[in-house]
């Protein structure tokens, strides 16, 4: 699937998203809580910054000296977009061994006096797509070459020298949309290569209260964004020095948490077991925000986020919703609202990400949720509001997920309960939810949110039945040691043409 750099927000309105914008970003095991923080491999979000060495990482006392032709290299690249491509910087990118320090330091040299412009994007973008040099060697070299300007960039800003925005981050964004993960991965490297002396200094900048400004507040969450969308399989931590709290939500969810410092610890505590109860492959909620922790702007506007935004509100816990009044009106315990409204974005996510991930899917939930509406005899309306009854699938299966977030096994036992009744529709349609969570596999998640708000999961065996005209649909799932099955009837065969 092709991604892009795109802010797609939350709102109350269940529109279908028919551009999705997801990084794969390495998630927490579940359990993980604030209290009892991982450890940070060093240099890390937790540490002081640490200082550049000035000969890249070689004993005292030793030189090194730039590649010959990469400053005039370097310089050509920068000045207009190249007719064709650029025979020394082809050759020097295949010599192996590599003189990481030589390359580094040539790269350090060339932005003593110059800046990276729109060209270099335009040349090095197509370099590595379409040069006659290894694309991973080239991407490597391109990485340490951005992420030195960045380097430099931050330095400039720090000190309020910087004349303007960087062009750096644009270039990074657009090379990621357009390569495979090995030119991704390899592009990483290079960036590596450069941090591997200290991250980025942004720790002042995002500290609540900070003295430097909207505008470079946003500059350094958008630093965060794009360069954490690089960092699989690295330590984004080695990369950004960054406050605590948002370091150790990041470390445990693979989210980016902005203006968290306006959450009490339970309130804390809830938002991440929410993320690390659901994968990030499930939801695609790649940022936080927490408007009242941050300044008078709209970041969800203002950054480009690649994946979903969640706003998170700031609710006394005490202010409960009262589940009971859903049908088929179980004896749930209340759950904050402050928890309730987070679930219910989420589960827009989820059934967003996953229909649009899954066209199968989607295709399947529209027919077997039409079909049992049209059936009156089915029961649906004992587990769908009547005002939801005429909404469309997308909405349907939303709420559906939402009860599924909220106590998985419990709606499931009211199913059951309708189903040996001869109401067949809520149980059919529960499994539908199930197949949601199973991102198409023969697993699914059972949820379950405590009253304290916090919310858990499990993974159970489901069993799929090949259905004619809609394909391989969740008929059983495994709840408390037993297979739970559908074997009632099933819809027509759609019409085709």
């Amino acid at each position: 699937m092709v991604c892009s750099f795109r802010i797609l927000l939350l709102s109350g309105d269940t529109e279908m998203l028919y551009l999705l914008l997801i990084f794969a970003v390495l998630g927490a095991s579940e359990g993980e809580v604030l209290s009892e923080p991982p450890a940070l491999s060093a240099p890390s979000a937790l540490s002081e910054p640490v200082a550049e060495p000035t000969a890249y990482g070689l004993p005292s006392g030793e030189t090194v000296v730039a590649p010959e032709g990469m400053l005039d290299a370097l310089k050509a690249l920068g000045t207009a977009p190249l007719p064709e491509e650029q025979p020394w910087l082809c050759a020097y990118v295949e010599k192996e061994p590599l003189d990481l320090a030589a390359r580094l330091f040539g790269i350090s040299q060339y932005y003593e006096t110059n800046a990276f412009t729109a060209q270099h994007g335009t040349n090095l973008h197509a370099h590595i797509k379409f040069g006659s040099a290894d694309a991973e060697k080239m991407a490597r070299f391109a990485g340490s070459f951005a992420a030195e300007g960045i380097r430099r960039y931050w330095t400039q800003s720090l000190a309020g020298t910087a004349l303007s925005p960087s062009l750096i981050l644009p270039f990074m964004e657009s090379l990621y949309n357009d390569t495979p993960e090995m030119i991704r991965k390899a592009f990483a490297s290079g960036i590596e290569d450069v941090f591997a002396s200290g991250p980025l200094p942004l720790t002042e900048v995002l500290h609540p209260g900070s003295l430097y400004g909207e505008g470079l507040l946003l500059d350094a969450w958008q630093h965060c964004v794009t360069l954490s969308a690089f960092s699989k399989g690295f330590d984004i931590f080695r990369w950004i020095d960054m406050p605590r709290i948002q370091a150790l939500f990041f470390k445990s969810t693979g989210v980016w948490l902005f203006g968290g410092e306006a959450l009490n610890p339970e309130q804390l505590a809830i938002l991440e077991s929410v993320f690390t109860s659901i994968p990030f492959s499930l939801h695609g909620i790649a940022a936080a925000f927490v408007q009242e922790g941050i300044p008078a702007v709209n970041p969800e506007n203002a950054l480009r986020i690649p994946g979903y935004t969640l706003r998170v509100p700031v609710l006394d816990l005490s202010l409960m919703r009262d589940a009971t009044l859903l049908p088929p009106l179980l004896s749930l315990p209340p759950l904050p609202e402050y928890t309730a409204l987070l679930l219910e974005q989420v589960a827009q996510a989820v059934t967003s990400f996953q229909l649009i991930k899954r066209p199968e899917l989607m295709q399947r939930c529209f027919h077997v949720l039409d079909w049992v509406r049209k059936r009156p005899e089915a029961g649906l309306e004992q587990i769908v509001p009547g005002a939801l009854m005429p909404a469309s699938p997308d909405r349907l299966v939303t709420y559906l997920v939402y009860l599924w977030l909220i106590n998985s096994d419990m709606w499931l036992d009211g199913a059951l309960a309708l189903y040996v009744q001869h109401l067949a529709a809520p149980f059919l349609s529960l499994l539908l939810a199930a197949d949601v969570f199973s991102e198409g596999s023969d697993v699914t998640r059972l949820l379950h949110t405590t009253s304290a708000g916090k919310v858990y999961s499990e993974q159970t065996a489901v069993r799929r039945t090949e259905w004619a005209g809609v394909g391989n649909v969740v008929t059983a799932v495994a709840l408390r040691g037993q297979l739970w099955h559908y074997e009632g009837d099933t819809p027509p065969v759609p019409w085709s043409f």
